[in-house]
């Protein structure tokens, strides 16, 4: 009798980022380096062998699934059973059904019709079905928060967040009523701030990016025109504009109605400041405010790590501190209408993207060890808060190696204690930390001077400003883009073949991430 052999495909891995070229380029290399060594079959719309063409390529969660049933039957044509399936792709495209339990039913090569022969493959996404209490701003601060006050660590987690207050309102009368309760205490300093010390603070919506609905204000009638400039996007929405005669200020403005919920954080007045090597000129370069962009994995419920290397982005203009009394408001008046130019003190790069401004680019997105290599210059500014007379900003030195060693291990610290309190404070409601699903998110960080330390000492601290789902690659630039495909492939990785080698502690480096939080999470719900 002549024997038949089996084979069996370790698995196959779908990806697929529509709407995000950079990403799907990456991601797509990404995958192929991690899965293709380990026999697995890595495929995309764009690959002509499936017969699917890009003009047909998925663009709904229906399509989504169809396009994995097309392609799962041509492979068990050829394959006796498939041990995987991954899904790498948008997370409005991934079908829910197939990761939440009971994975994708497939039928064998050798089922017939008399003796049907089904299979049940295990599926994982590149996605949490719900995180909101990551990715949410007002989510996440609520969340810290709520195992804040029941978490005994030291220090606290809700200290490695800017000083937050979150808001719900619809029109922007609704603020009265809100200085009354739930910002009583914002009403007090910006109060104190007129009378005193002027005090900065920054408002965010909520469930907005790319710089969307991002205001600075220091008083009570600041916070108020720039609600009511928000207000105002409701009643012009459904009025007919030439987009060429709207106005920058508005580019970035949101609708308040639509957003409702939003988040005010002091603003840090003393963050470390570096001074990027000028690509073209000679001329020395300014110091200029940053915030850094670091990749981070999440692993089932719950692995995080840290992607070593880190971006820096930069805002266009060279900082100075904030004015600090009415008399003291030379600083240029931006586009917003704010009352401090925003290009000084906000690193949103896709905000003065927005407002055109002819210093914004690539040129203001570096890769943080290179700024290292280069010997670029840093300094820590003094603090809002000190004396006139001391408050001079001491002169630069340059950003060096146990610098850059330093930054990373706060980050690892401030990311796995944030990612820890948001899952154990929302619970089930705001991070369903399935087993079978893994993410990247991009988290903006901030160093800054410690104030709690000695007088005269230069102590660096750390701020998570926010989480980013999905987060935007391509702002890394076609000259970082290994970089990206590094982070990628160690997401899938780790993510996907759960290469978690044994006796990997918190804290530790390998193969350019660091782990920074390991915990099964109870039930991970």
């Amino acid at each position: 009798m002549a024997s038949t052999s089996s084979t069996s495909l370790p698995g196959v891995a779908f990806v697929h980022f529509p709407d995000a070229q950079y990403t799907q380029r990456a991601a797509l290399r990404a995958a192929q380096a991690a899965l293709e060594p380990q026999g697995w079959r890595v495929v995309s719309p764009q690959d002509e062998e499936d017969g699917d063409a890009l003009r047909t390529a998925p663009k709904t969660e229906e399509e989504a699934s169809a396009w994995i049933d097309r392609v799962m039957a041509g492979q068990l044509k050829t394959h006796d059973h498939v041990k995987r399936i991954a899904l790498f792709m948008d997370y409005d495209l991934i079908p829910w059904d197939l990761v939440q339990g009971r994975g994708y039913i497939a039928a064998s090569s050798t089922s017939t019709a008399s003796e049907p022969s089904l299979t049940c493959v295990p599926v994982s996404s590149s996605s949490y079905c719900i995180r909101k209490s990551l990715i949410r701003k007002n989510w996440l601060h609520n969340s810290v928060h709520a195992h804040s006050v029941k978490s005994s660590a030291s220090p606290s987690p809700l200290t490695l967040l800017p000083r937050t207050w979150s808001i719900d309102l619809q029109f922007a009368d609704d603020l009265d009523e809100l200085l009354i309760d739930e910002l009583y205490d914002l009403a007090e300093l910006l109060e104190q701030g007129q009378e005193e010390r002027r005090r900065w603070f920054i408002l965010k919506a909520a469930m907005a990016d790319r710089g969307m609905g991002i205001r600075i204000f220091s008083s009570l009638d600041g916070l108020r025109r720039i609600l009511e400039e928000f207000e105002e996007q409701d009643e012009s929405e459904d009025e007919e504009e030439d987009e060429a005669a709207k106005s920058s200020s508005s580019s970035s403005a949101v609708a308040l109605g639509q957003l409702r919920h939003f988040v005010i954080q002091e603003y840090i007045s003393s963050p470390l400041l570096i001074a990027p090597p000028p690509s073209t000129s000679s001329a020395t370069p300014p110091l200029r405010k940053f915030h850094l962009r670091a990749y981070v994995i999440c692993v089932g419920g719950l692995s995080v790590y840290l992607c070593d290397e880190m971006l820096a982005l930069f805002a266009p203009r060279k900082y100075s501190l904030p004015p600090h009394d009415d008399d003291d408001d030379d600083a240029e008046r931006d586009t917003t209408g704010c009352d401090i130019d925003t290009r000084v003190h906000l690193t949103n790069t896709c905000l003065h993207a927005q407002e055109g401004d002819e210093e914004t680019g690539q040129g203001n997105v570096h890769l943080l060890s290179r700024l290292c290599d280069e010997d670029a210059s840093c300094v820590l500014p003094p603090t809002a808060s000190c004396s006139s007379s001391s408050s001079s900003t001491p002169p630069p030195r340059p950003l060096t190696s146990p610098d850059l060693a330093h930054i990373r291990q706060l980050a690892a610290t401030t990311i796995g204690a944030v990612f820890s309190s948001a899952a154990r404070g929302a619970g089930a409601t705001g991070w369903q930390c399935w087993d079978q699903a893994w993410e990247v998110f991009g988290v903006d960080l901030l160093v800054g001077r410690d104030v709690e330390a000695a007088e005269g000492s230069d102590a660096w601290r750390m701020w998570l400003l926010e989480v980013n789902a999905q987060p935007d690659f391509a702002q890394s630039g076609e000259e970082l883009q290994s970089v990206v495909e590094k982070a990628l492939k160690r997401a899938v990785e780790v993510g996907v073949l759960r290469r978690e080698d044994e006796g990997w502690k918190v804290g530790q480096s390998r193969d350019g991430i660091t782990l920074c939080h390991s915990e099964k999470m109870r039930g991970a719900w």
